[in-house]
């Protein structure tokens, strides 16, 4: 018995949908190329074949234009493409550097010349960066620029900042708590945010904040729109597009590790020595074809430890007298120490009945520490700020046919920190996160007319 690989896809694909609960549209990392075809005397010329190729998959779209010479890709994946344009008596014309950004259309005109089918022109500058089809205010991160700019801890939610009006903060938000910082847009506040991640929601609405996002080499670019977007997206604040990276026809893959440590470390001015601090972030990432032309894997991994104890603490601690019952020296304040069996006042201040065995070596281990300097009973130590935080991100597309492509991908990640306070030593606040995201994208066109985009999402 035989079976159609669409019929399978699209059966799985609709039984995702019924299970998730969740169909719309624009639900991947996607852009839109259009554009209208005129000649020299900036007539108009309609019937123009117009082919969108992508560069790194091969990947080609087919388009026709209409009788006002208008041509229209919606739903592309984002990256670099290569337009392809032709017509009976006109030169076809090849025009490269055409690079589609999360969230963006690029609207083209585009001037053939009359000859010959047989001639062709190639047109090697890039696509315009101002984005005329839409009013939206936005502003997009490449993965250059990702990889170029300094990140203190390769997060790419410091990027953001790098639209006008945008700032990372912790008022509003659950300080300390969360994952990751607020993000505040133009004096609104973090909670009125809209992320996303290859289109599916990535909020963390009981901290208010976003969770730990992919790493800069499995991130393709991200777009922060500030105003104006559409109204299909929720919040007030600004909505915050990340797409990730796709395989190509060709493998490629890196490898990457990022140390620091207290020997490489100078002291602050007013410290006596460096605090100690280790931090070891190392992962890479592999991509590729398995079925040239057609099917796509991406794979990226990463993990972060981190062993630090960048806060003094000081705290007041029983002495040793104390410990053992002598309270005399509170005299002097006027601190008298009364018996709670006859609420009577000890003679002296001193307890006479011994601290239990069991409850002084509890004491001593783990709740009271001895003073470091016996005289104040002042106790100082350093607190732990350790961080475990592991994540890895898998992605595959596959091309139906020339008209229907499937995309899924799905990210990992456990976040696992100390949040350290003034308390005796041995104690710290832990938070262990984990965050997972799934999303299954169908993008069928039926016409020129007519393109559709389905999509199942969820996480946790």
């Amino acid at each position: 018995m035989t079976y159609d690989l669409r019929k399978i896809l699209t059966s799985g694909l609709v039984i995702l949908l019924l299970a998730g609960g969740a169909g719309r549209l624009s639900g991947q990392a996607t852009g839109s190329i259009r554009g209208t075809v005129v000649d020299t005397s900036q007539a108009i010329i309609n019937g123009a074949a117009v082919a969108a190729v992508n560069s790194a998959t091969g990947v080609s779209r087919n388009e026709v234009t209409n009788q006002d010479g208008i041509f229209v890709f919606p739903d592309l994946s984002i990256g670099a493409y290569q337009l392809q344009i032709s017509r009976a008596g006109f030169q076809t014309q090849k025009r490269d550097g055409i690079v589609l950004l999360t969230g963006q259309t690029l609207d083209l005109q585009i001037s053939l010349s009359v000859g010959s089918e047989t001639q062709s022109v190639e047109v090697t500058s890039a696509a315009p960066l101002i984005q005329t089809a839409s009013s939206s205010i936005q502003t997009s991160v490449d993965q250059k620029q990702m990889q170029d700019l300094p990140l203190n801890g390769r997060n790419p939610l410091q990027l953001t900042t790098l639209t006008p009006g945008t700032a990372l903060t912790n008022t509003g938000t659950e300080s300390g708590q969360q994952d990751n910082i607020g993000l505040t847009v133009n004096g609104l506040r973090a909670t009125q945010n809209n992320f996303q991640l290859d289109g599916a929601v990535y909020n963390d609405r009981f901290f208010d904040s976003v969770p730990i996002l992919p790493n800069p080499d499995a991130l393709q670019e991200f777009t922060v729109q500030s105003s104006n977007y559409s109204s299909e997206y929720a919040g007030a604040g600004a909505l915050v597009q990340l797409s990730t990276r796709s395989g190509a026809n060709g493998f490629h893959g890196s490898g990457y590790e990022f140390l620091r440590n207290t020997v490489l470390d100078a002291k602050n001015y007013f410290q006596q020595t460096a605090p100690p601090f280790k931090l070891n972030q190392f992962g890479g990432t592999v991509g590729g074809p398995i079925i040239k032309d057609r099917t796509f894997f991406f794979f990226a991994a990463e993990d972060l430890q981190q062993r630090s104890s960048p806060n003094p603490i000081s705290i007041q601690v029983p002495t040793v007298a104390e410990l053992s019952g002598d309270f005399s020296s509170l005299l002097k304040s006027g601190i008298a120490i009364y018996n709670p069996a006859t609420g009577a006042p000890y003679p002296g201040n001193i307890i006479n009945a011994p601290i239990g065995t069991l409850s002084g070596k509890l004491a001593q281990k783990y709740l009271v520490p001895l003073a470091s300097n016996p005289t104040t009973g002042i106790f100082n130590s350093t607190s732990n700020q350790n961080i475990d935080s592991t994540q890895y991100l898998t992605k595959i597309d596959h091309v139906v046919s020339t008209n229907n492509h499937l995309s899924g991908r799905y990210f990992y990640n456990q976040d696992n920190f100390q949040r350290p306070f003034t308390a005796p030593t041995g104690f710290y606040a832990e938070n262990l996160f984990r965050n997972q995201s799934l999303i299954v994208t169908d993008t069928q066109v039926f016409s020129p007319t007519f393109t559709s985009t389905f999509s199942a999402s969820g996480g946790q």
